[in-house]
């Protein structure tokens, strides 16, 4: 060995780790990285290994060990028949100085060499690798005859080369040929002498005291059993070396070894599915030491789910370590798994062992640890309801019937997993959007997994049973009312309309009215309204009335079916709009707005409602009507929202009143000889009242900037006496865009300040204005077209230009529409020609 080169290996690999100059570090790695390359390298590396002490700490040792298992993994002249015993005997004897110095790095890079030469060398015989790898061991032992752990450390050298042989078989960075590799895979995975070496491992475990030496022989025991596993065989047999099976299950419940310990239950759970291999006992008996040790652990989660159920915050109780946790439910997903398909075929005890660890799963879901609760979601939606879905339709239906009670706790349980914690609870509105993101995350989660079973067992069955919860929930959330018990009883009842909400947008109630339980439904949309009246209340919130709103916002095609339950609707939508709470408001309005894009529900609503249509009206002049301009990308706000639900209802065409009539009802004759719309008297009436208001107003707000800014309107070129008066509409459209164009801070028009201010007001006046006519014409258009009604969104774009910014050029904007298109363009807007205060012309 040549000491400059030698000594050039160690000054690089130190400047590399401690030089403060980025430009020698840049240096030193380009000079390592092509001594790694040097075909003889490893010779260097090698002898520098045997004659150093492995409690350096430089870095130089670990560099040298990993740079002799790249060579041991690709350079072809390490397999030499003169060189690979030499090679292997100076492994052997480096790797028991690393662990006598406890270096665990260099000793797994050692290991590793040492098994990719035995995998990749044709010269070992396959089945006598792990006997020829104890002999090589023992071998080099005598060097450390004197030491005192002679014995542990030969175990933990051998533990190690056992640890690396799984994953070396599957490195595909080795070059080897793929039969040598396939045959040492499978000689390895059949080899009958590795269970001595675990049986050891695991022994020295259950003697030795808690400290270091403990840890590294259970750590190296579970990599032993889960690289096995891995291969496709199991080290041990379940049934006889049942001290070893204990060792892993409790080993899963410390939080140091909680991950590896699930990692190789899971590997063992998945091997045991074989009874023809294992036999039919092996998977029953590991599931059951695994429910022993994780029987405590379940114990003390309960305790602390009911402590904080009851606000009780006990420090004597410390929190469940989130790793234990993780871990435990990864095996419970595994064992449950494993279970399932022996269960559904052979039924008795496979049945009675799965039910037990799918109650504890049901448990893990309803954790507070999001990540528990998903893994063990994952398993319930994936595995369980997937395979119930996967089954013949005869052999489903026998399954369903003994599942029946799993699948009602399984409902339930994601209804809980919805609840909303209490620091949640405390600041929600009725607008979802203001839960935090990882809530409606994990609602989103459940919301998937209830769909899966509600396309399992069917719609029938499914909203029969979540009537029955959100019977229940709301008998909970009276009587603690009563006992002014704070907020979990309506956060409880909440979340039990939320997943009746989603259970009946699966359904699809709300759009074919067929399919689920009528009863059912009818229940869900009593009590719908009963929370939703509850807003009122100081011991409700808003929340839980944004929820029921939702569901009765979505069933416009079951109300036609069933029209004795809309009256109630219709009647707590109106103390709803009269809400103080604006977001309550709008949620209500947005509920009007939904059920009014129904046809056949909206041609109902003028027909025998037409009361509450008249009362939606007055609510919308009590609120003012649209009294400021909506920003683009904004919500549309509870006075739009109701506009464009009475344009709706006011612009029903003719023919939807015979077509969608409810059932039990006739049309309402009126001018025309239909029920609203256009071509009546009612629905003109309806219309006219919405849009001569904003028409008078927009002229009032002209005629007063003519008198204010007579500066401003003469640099447009206009004349008082041309805006004085009632003018036709497109004109009045145009004077306004002119206007606003005009009042943009445009540095090249000099008036005074306050001429400037005031008539920079009576034009946003009067484009507010302007704004509601549009959108009323937009809306009766594109009902006579057919299409969808524009709900603001066209009059909000054509404002704004492609930087998002609001602009007030209505006028010249060249990707806007026309401001004067109005109703009389279209041949069936005939009977709307003109409208109050203007002489000929339509609306612009």
């Amino acid at each position: 060995m040549d000491s400059q080169q030698v000594q050039a290996l160690r000054n690089a690999v130190q400047v590399l780790y401690t030089s403060p100059n980025r430009r020698d570090q840049n240096r030193a790695d380009t000079w390592l990285q092509d001594f790694r390359q040097g075909p003889q390298s490893w010779r260097l590396c090698l002898a520098m290994l045997a004659s150093s002490s492995f409690q350096d700490t430089t870095g130089t040792v670990y560099f040298a060990a990993n740079n002799l298992r790249y060579h041991c993994g690709k350079n072809q002249d390490l397999l030499a028949v003169d060189v690979l015993p030499q090679v292997l005997s100076q492994l052997a004897r480096c790797l028991l100085g690393a662990v006598e110095c406890s270096n665990w790095p260099v000793a797994t890079q050692l290991s590793s060499a040492a098994s990719l030469l035995v995998l990749r060398s044709p010269h070992w015989d396959p089945s006598l690798i792990i006997l020829e790898l104890e002999a090589l061991i023992m071998s080099q032992l005598l060097h450390f005859s004197q030491h005192e752990q002679q014995r542990d450390i030969a175990l933990i050298s051998m533990l190690n080369l056992l640890v690396s042989l799984p994953p070396t078989c599957t490195d595909r960075s080795a070059v080897v040929h793929p039969n040598r590799r396939l045959a040492v895979s499978e000689a390895l995975s059949t080899s009958p002498h590795v269970r001595p070496w675990t049986q050891a491992a695991m022994g020295a475990v259950a003697v030795l005291p808690e400290g270091p030496m403990r840890s590294m022989y259970l750590n190296l025991g579970l990599k032993v059993i889960y690289g096995w596993c891995e291969l496709g065989t199991l080290p041990l047999c379940i049934q006889q070396q049942e001290s070893i099976v204990q060792q892993v299950c409790l080993a899963a419940t410390q939080p140091e070894f909680a991950s590896l310990a699930a990692e190789t239950l899971v590997s063992m759970l998945s091997i045991c599915k074989d009874p023809e291999a294992y036999g039919s006992d092996a998977l029953p008996s590991l599931v059951a030491h695994w429910q022993a040790a994780w029987a405590p652990v379940q114990q003390q989660q309960q305790q602390q789910q009911q402590q904080k159920q009851q606000g009780d915050e006990d420090d004597d109780i410390d929190g469940m370590p989130q790793e234990v946790l993780q871990a435990g439910c990864s095996v419970l997903c595994a064992a449950g798994g494993a279970l399932l398909p022996q269960a559904l075929a052979a039924g008795g005890a496979y049945h009675a062992q799965f039910i037990a660890v799918a109650e504890q799963l049901l448990q893990q879901l309803t954790s507070k640890d999001v990540d528990v609760a998903l893994t063990s979601l994952e398993f319930w939606q994936d595995t369980y309801v997937a395979t119930l879905q996967g089954l013949p339709s005869d052999a489903r239906q026998s399954a369903l019937a003994s599942h029946t009670g799993l699948l009602q706790h399984l409902t339930t349980s994601l209804v809980v997993r919805s609840h909303l914690d209490p620091e949640v609870a405390n600041s929600a509105t009725a607008d979802a959007r203001d839960l935090p993101e990882d809530v409606r995350m994990v609602r989103r989660e459940l919301s998937s997994a209830l769909r899966d079973i509600s396309s399992l067992v069917g719609p029938q069955e499914m909203t029969s049973y979540m009537a029955n919860i959100v019977q229940a929930a709301l008998a909970q959330y009276t009587q603690s009312s009563a006992l002014n018990m704070g907020h979990t009883a309506w956060a409880h009842l909440e979340c039990t309309l939320y997943a009746a909400n989603v259970v009946l947008g699966h359904c699809g109630v709300g759009k074919t009215g067929e399919g689920a339980d009528h009863a059912a439904v009818s229940t869900l949309v009593d009590v719908a309204v009963a929370c939703a009246a509850y807003h009122r209340e100081a011991s409700s919130n808003t929340k839980l009335a944004g929820t029921a709103l939702t569901i009765l916002g979505g069933l416009a095609q079951w109300y036609i079916g069933h029209p004795d339950a809309l009256s109630s609707v219709l009647t707590v939508l109106s103390s709803v709009l009269q809400s103080p709470d604006p977001k309550l408001s709008r949620n209500g309005a947005t509920t009007v707005y939904r059920l009014c894009q129904h046809p056949g529900l909206a041609n109902h609503l003028l027909a025998t409602h037409r009361s509450w249509v008249d009362s939606l009206l007055q609510l919308y002049q009590a609120h003012g009507g649209v009294q400021r301009r909506i920003g683009h990308g904004d919500d549309l706000s509870t006075e739009e929202l109701m506009l464009a639900s009475l344009c709706r209802l006011a612009v029903l065409p003719a023919a939807t009143a015979s077509s969608c009539s409810p059932m039990g009802t006739s049309p309402v004759v009126g001018t025309g000889g239909a029920a609203g719309g256009l071509g009546s008297g009612s629905g003109r009436n309806l219309l006219v009242l919405l849009a001569s208001p904003k028409l008078h107003e927009l002229q009032q707000a002209l005629a007063s900037l003519v008198a204010c800014a007579p500066t401003t309107l003469a640099m447009l070129g206009g004349s008082p006496a041309c805006i004085g008066g009632p003018q036709p509409s497109e004109a009045v459209a145009a004077a306004a865009a002119a206007a606003q164009q005009h009042l943009v801070a445009d540095p090249m028009v000099v008036v005074s300040t306050a001429e400037t201010t005031q008539a920079a007001a009576l034009a946003v006046q009067a484009g507010t204005c302007l704004d509601v006519l549009q959108m009323i014409t937009e809306n009766a258009t594109a009902q006579l077209r057919g299409g969808k009604a524009a709900d603001g969104e066209g009059r909000r774009n054509r404002h704004t230009h492609s930087s998002g910014t609001p602009s007030n050029n209505s006028a010249n904007c060249s990707s806007c529409p026309s401001p004067q298109m109005s109703l009389s363009s279209h041949p069936s807007a005939s009977g709307l020609t003109c409208w109050p205060g203007s002489s000929s012309g339509g609306l612009g």
